[in-house]
């Protein structure tokens, strides 16, 4: 009985070790700024919306049925802009650079706060709220790669 005991024990803690965690598929969100830092580049943009007592999602882009490339820079002096490009290749429009910050999740775009969701190596998903308030009420979410 003192070996079944025992048994039991050593399972439910294995159980708790190997248990899920925030972190599932080794994504979370990395606070150093420097993270940022680079090319992204945009492969869906969903947008999230509350309607008749449910949420609804539409896809808004996907690189792989756009006809041009979407990509946002960030670059180490705190400054950020968007450049869009043709499948071919062609620059077809490069947006004002704007200031940039980073700090506990909140990545604040000029003064557009934008909640980053996953922010690892090579994936980054940020959301943009249509109200003042993170986390409450209709949001666009925006998922990148890292190209450099």
């Amino acid at each position: 009985m003192k070996k079944l005991f025992t048994l039991i024990c050593c399972a439910a803690l294995l159980g708790g070790l190997a248990g899920c965690s925030d972190d599932d598929e080794g994504e979370g969100v990395l606070t150093d700024p420097e993270a940022l830092i680079g090319k992204w580049q945009l492969v869906s943009n969903y947008y999230h919306y509350y309607e008749d007592g449910a949420w609804h999602t539409d896809e808004d882009y996907n690189v792989e049925t756009a006809d041009y490339n979407d990509f946002d820079l960030f670059s180490g002096d705190g400054t950020a802009w968007s450049e869009r490009y043709s499948k071919q290749g062609t620059l077809l429009s490069k947006h004002t650079p704007t200031s940039w910050s980073y700090s506990d999740g909140i990545l604040m775009l000029d003064v557009y706060p934008q909640e980053i969701r996953v922010l690892t190596e090579t994936k980054l998903v940020m959301c943009e709220y249509d109200g003042d308030t993170i986390g409450e009420g209709d949001y666009e979410e925006f998922i990148f790669v890292r190209v450099n």
